[in-house]
């Protein structure tokens, strides 16, 4: 069965309508329970309208719990002497207010259709829809014209606030001016920032940095070389090209060290002679 099929509109404050406290108060809570399952088996009929024979009597007995014909008969006739229901001229009763809420209902359902209708270029707007995608999604239109005026407008605060939080979030992100790179010892092609430079200078100390920057920046000056952080070029290959030619540097030094050996104190004027 169809959500539709079955909907009617409740006020929240029913229960304080002069009819409705006149039914209470002859037949307490319970009879105020026993009138919305009357209206709920009227909302179920096409006409909205139920018989008053003993079939339709026995039934409602036996909904209410199962009580005697006779107190079902009863509570109806209080119905409608307060005036919550009324007989038409077929001796059937209806509920005035829930006849009036359903017509309203049906007749913004039937605009909804003439409107989709038009809008496809049928120009039958009599004939129902039967997409069931559209169906739904006019339910939901329903359901949010329906939304109480206080709802929506906290709903529009909480999204112009989603949007103000995240245009001061992209603000911050694009105006954060980035790091000034700078150029040290002498270097014509090589840019640090401060932090950078000073990293490298607590990892590896000023002599073996001052080295490094020149590496790189006699590569990119011979060759043309750009890249995007001279800093991330340093400790991807610099560092390994310097520790090369340190230890180059070291073999090279003991060599020469051993070919020339130190001459002892007190021979040098018989070597020399």
């Amino acid at each position: 069965m169809a959500k539709d099929a079955v909907y009617f509109s409740h006020d929240s404050n029913a229960r304080r309508d002069p009819k409705i406290l006149s039914l209470r108060s002859l037949w307490g809570a319970e009879g105020y329970g026993w009138w919305w399952m009357v209206v709920e088996m009227l909302r179920e009929q096409n006409s909205y309208r139920l018989s008053l024979d003993r079939h339709c009597v026995g039934a409602l007995a036996f909904e209410f719990g199962g009580v005697t014909a006779e107190k079902a008969e009863q509570f109806l006739t209080d119905c409608i002497d307060i005036g919550l229901l009324e007989k038409d001229e077929n001796e059937k009763i209806f509920a005035p207010s829930l006849v009036r809420r359903m017509t309203i209902l049906e007749n913004k359902r039937q605009k909804r259709v003439e409107a989709a209708n038009a809008r496809w270029g049928n120009k039958d707007a009599s004939e129902p829809k039967k997409d069931a995608d559209e169906m739904q999604k006019q339910e939901k239109d329903n359901a949010k014209h329906e939304q109480s005026p206080e709802k929506s407008s906290k709903d529009k605060i909480r999204q112009d606030k989603i949007r103000q939080d995240k245009t001061r979030q992209d603000n911050s992100i694009t105006n954060t001016p980035e790091p000034k790179k700078e150029k040290y010892f002498d270097a014509e092609f090589v840019t640090l920032t401060e932090a950078e430079f000073q990293k490298l200078i607590n990892e590896h100390g000023e002599v073996a940095v001052r080295r490094m920057i020149v590496i790189l920046d006699n590569y990119k000056g011979a060759n043309g070389k750009k890249y995007k952080s001279d800093y991330r070029a340093i400790l991807n290959w610099v560092v390994d090209r310097y520790k090369e030619e340190s230890t180059k540097g070291n073999l090279q030094g003991s060599f020469n060290k051993e070919k020339n050996p130190p001459v002892p104190l007190g021979f040098s004027s018989i070597v020399e002679a």
